[in-house]
């Protein structure tokens, strides 16, 4: 560590030792701005979901429930390897399924 970061840290903590209220102003904005962007990227995730293609997929192996459903369309295609999306709608169960692919077959 070097002996400025050490420095920062004191007049850090001193401020915050001298000024609580403006800490927890700090601290109130900084959640503040962590939750818009988990909210943005969620919503970005939502919207590459619902562009996906869905079929059924059977029974799921957490509840056994006949509502699981898999992406048609690959999530990543690399070096022939397929990945694929399972959800339950039952108990929202979801994992990503590896294929290995044959060289000559596209990404469906």
């Amino acid at each position: 560590m070097d002996k400025k970061d050490f420095e920062d840290r004191e007049k850090l903590k001193q401020a915050m030792i001298n000024n609580p209220d403006g800490l927890i102003d700090s601290l109130y904005a900084v959640l503040t701005m962590v939750f818009e962007i988990r909210s943005e990227a969620f919503e970005m995730a939502k919207q590459e979901l619902d562009t996906i293609k869905w079929e059924d997929a059977g029974f799921c192996p957490n509840c056994g429930q006949d509502t699981l459903r898999g992406s048609i369309d690959a999530i990543d295609f690399d070096d022939g390897i397929l990945r694929l999306i399972r959800y339950c709608g039952k108990c929202m169960f979801a994992s990503v399924v590896t294929e290995a692919s044959s060289p000559e077959s596209e990404p469906r």
